[in-house]
C-alpha cells in the first residue's frame, strides 16, 4: 500500500512540474510577445556571428567584421543551428530561450524530487525559480545566459552522481557539460574547477584513482576550450579578445555583487535584513551540511549540498576577481544570475536535511507549515516585481531593443530602403541590423585595435561614394567618433533628417577627387 502511495505522489509531483514547466514556457512568451525578445549589443553579436556561419565565413563579430573572439562559440553555434527551424531567427531564439527557462524550472524541482523524495520540497523550490528576478530577465534576452544556466544544473546533477561509485558515463557526461558552460561562457571555466575540486571528495578506495579521474574530467572538459583560445589567438593575438583595465577595485566589486543578490530577495530599504537572512541561511545550510556528513547516509547528501555551494563560491569569486582586473558590464543580474539556482536548491536540500532531524510525524507536519508561511511571505516580493516586470514586457517591449521606440523609428524606415552593396555606419548598429538585416558597423573607435579605429574605417571605405551614416538621436558615449568629428576629415553631406535620426553620406576625404566633385 505504502509503495502505491509513495508511486502516485510522484506521479502527483511530476504533474505539478510539468504545469510549473508551461507556466514557465508561457512567461517568457507573454513577456516577448508584442516587440520579440529583449537584445542588446551582445544580442545582435551572436545573431551576426551565427549568421555569418551558415553563410560559411566562419564566426564573425559584428561591428567591426572581425574575428569572434569576445564571447565562445557555442551559442552562436545553437542560433545558426535553431535559424535553420525558421526563416526569423529573433523569434526562434525567443522560443529557445522560453524552452530552456522551463527546463531550468522542471530540472530543479525533479532534482528536489530526487533527492529529497518531498512533494512539497520539490513543487517549492521549482515555483521559487519560476519566480525568480533574475532567471525571469535574463530569459527574455537573446543571451547567453539561459543556456550556461541550464548547462550548469546539468552539470552538478551528473556531478553528484559520480559519488558513490564510479561511474565512467557520469564522468565523462559532466565533464562534457563542464566543457559547454566554458564554451558557452568563458566564466563557465568555473565548472571545470568546481569538478576537479569536487572529484577530490569522491568515496574512492585509493587517492590515486581519484587523481585518475580528475586528470580524465580535467582533460575531457579542458582540451576543447583550449583548442577555441588557441584559435582566438592565432586569429587576433588575444586569448578572449582585447579588454581596457578594471575601473572598479576588488571591495567595490564584492559590495556590488552583494547588493545584486540582496536586490533578488526584498527591496533596496530592506537590503541590512535581507543581508542577516541570507547569511543565516547560508550558515544553517553549511551546519546542516557538516551535521549530515557524519552518518553514512548523510555523507551523499553533505556531497550534494557541498557541489551547490562550491560552484557558487568558485563562480562568485571568478566573477569579482575578473571585474577587479578587467573592465567589463558592471556586476548586474546578469552576470549574477547563474548562482540564484545552486543558491536556491542548497537552501532546498540543505532544509531537508533539517527536516530530518525532527523526529515524529507531529514535528514535521508543524515544521512544513511554517515553511509554507515564511515560502509564501518571501515570495511576495520577487513575484510582485516579476509581475510588473512582465506586463510592462508585454506592454512596451521587453527591453532595450526590443521597444516601442525603435519599431516607429523613421531613420529604420529610411535604412531599409538602401541598396545592399552601400556601405553603413552607426551609432547604433546593432539597432540597425536587429530590424534591417542590413550589413552595418560602427563608426570607428577613438582607442583600441587599429581595425576598428580611424585607419581600418579609411581603409574600409576607399573610393566608395556610397557610405552613409544613420546617427540616431540617442545619447551615444565618447569611445567612437561622431559626425561632427568625422566631418573635420571627411566630406559629409545630409541626405534626410528624421525626428529620431539623421542620414549623411560620406562623400570622401577632405582634399579628395571625391571631395571635388
Amino acid at each position: 500500500m505504502t509503495k502505491h502511495i509513495n508511486r502516485f505522489k510522484s506521479y502527483f509531483c511530476l504533474l505539478l512540474l510539468i504545469i510549473l514547466f508551461e507556466a514557465a514556457f508561457l512567461l517568457v512568451l507573454h513577456s516577448t510577445y508584442t516587440y520579440g525578445p529583449a537584445s542588446t549589443h551582445d544580442s545582435v553579436a551572436y545573431m551576426y556571428a551565427a549568421k555569418s556561419l551558415i553563410k560559411g565565413n566562419g564566426l564573425i563579430y559584428f561591428g567591426y567584421e572581425t574575428p569572434f573572439v569576445q564571447w565562445p562559440p557555442v551559442y552562436p553555434f545553437l542560433l545558426s543551428l535553431l535559424s535553420l527551424a525558421g526563416d526569423n531567427l529573433i523569434t526562434v531564439a525567443g522560443y529557445a530561450n522560453a524552452v530552456i527557462f522551463a527546463a531550468v524550472v522542471f530540472a530543479s524541482g525533479c532534482w528536489i524530487l530526487n533527492g529529497t523524495g518531498s512533494l512539497l520540497l520539490s513543487v517549492g523550490c521549482s515555483v521559487a525559480m519560476l519566480v525568480s528576478i533574475p532567471l525571469t530577465y535574463v530569459s527574455k534576452y537573446i543571451w547567453s545566459e539561459p543556456l550556461f544556466i541550464l548547462s550548469m544544473l546539468l552539470f552538478m546533477i551528473l556531478l553528484e552522481r559520480n559519488y558513490g561509485r564510479f561511474s565512467i558515463g557520469c564522468l565523462i557526461g559532466s565533464a562534457l557539460l563542464a566543457s559547454l558552460c566554458a564554451l558557452t561562457r568563458y566564466i563557465g571555466v568555473t565548472s571545470i574547477i568546481t569538478g576537479c575540486i569536487m572529484l577530490l571528495f569522491t568515496k574512492r578506495e585509493s587517492f590515486i584513482q581519484k587523481i585518475k579521474e580528475i586528470l580524465i574530467f580535467g582533460s575531457i572538459s579542458s582540451v576543447p576550450v583550449a583548442g577555441w583560445l588557441i584559435r582566438n589567438y592565432i586569429l587576433t593575438k588575444t586569448l578572449t579578445g582585447s579588454r581596457p583595465p578594471a575601473q572598479s577595485n576588488f571591495w567595490e566589486n564584492v559590495t556590488a555583487a552583494l547588493k545584486v543578490m540582496a536586490s533578488w530577495f526584498g527591496p533596496e530599504y530592506s537590503q541590512l535584513s535581507v543581508y542577516i537572512i541570507m547569511i543565516l541561511l547560508l550558515f544553517f545550510s553549511i551546519i546542516a551540511c557538516i551535521i549530515s556528513g557524519f552518518t553514512k547516509e548523510g555523507s551523499f547528501s553533505c556531497y550534494r549540498i557541498s557541489i551547490l555551494l562550491v560552484s557558487i563560491l568558485v563562480y562568485f569569486a571568478y566573477l569579482v576577481v575578473s571585474a577587479s582586473v578587467i573592465s567589463f558590464d558592471n556586476i548586474n543580474s546578469r552576470l549574477l544570475s547563474p548562482v540564484y539556482v545552486p543558491f536556491i536548491l542548497m537552501l532546498f536540500f540543505a532544509l531537508n536535511n533539517i527536516v530530518g532531524f525532527f523526529e515524529g510525524k507531529a514535528k514535521k507536519a508543524v515544521f512544513s507549515i511554517l515553511f509554507i508561511l515564511v515560502f509564501l511571505i518571501g515570495l511576495v516580493y520577487p513575484m510582485s516585481q516579476v509581475r510588473d516586470d512582465v506586463r510592462n514586457s508585454y506592454e512596451n517591449g521587453s527591453g532595450i531593443l526590443a521597444s516601442r521606440w525603435w519599431t516607429r523609428s523613421k531613420t529604420l524606415e529610411y535604412i531599409k530602403e538602401l541598396q545592399t552593396e552601400d556601405e553603413l555606419y552607426s551609432n547604433f548598429p546593432d539597432a540597425v541590423y536587429y530590424y534591417t538585416g542590413k550589413r552595418v558597423c560602427y563608426t570607428p573607435k577613438k582607442e583600441g585595435p587599429p581595425e576598428y579605429g580611424l585607419e581600418g574605417f579609411k581603409e574600409n571605405i576607399g573610393d566608395n561614394t556610397c557610405t552613409y551614416i544613420a546617427w540616431f538621436n540617442l545619447e551615444t558615449g565618447d569611445s567612437i567618433y561622431h559626425v561632427e568629428e568625422l566631418a573635420e576629415l571627411f566630406s559629409i553631406e545630409e541626405v534626410e533628417k528624421f525626428p529620431d535620426g539623421t542620414i549623411y553620406r560620406i562623400i570622401g576625404l577632405r582634399g579628395s577627387d571625391n571631395d571635388n566633385q
